[in-house]
């Protein structure tokens, strides 16, 4: 549940300021955002996985 917490709080973060990527369409702000979020926090949390499992 943790992992959707960090995932969610930065996704808000980041929503705010991707329009200007896209030269301010809002329209897809919040999917463009949620893939850069995933993007970033999938390779994270599978290495804290497999750290942890050693």
């Amino acid at each position: 549940w943790w992992a959707g917490v960090i995932a969610g709080y930065v996704h808000s973060s980041v929503v705010l300021y991707v329009g200007v990527l896209h030269s301010g369409f809002n329209l897809y702000n919040n999917g463009f955002a949620g893939g850069l979020v995933a993007a970033v926090l999938v390779p994270l949390l599978e290495a804290f996985r497999r750290r942890s499992q050693r």
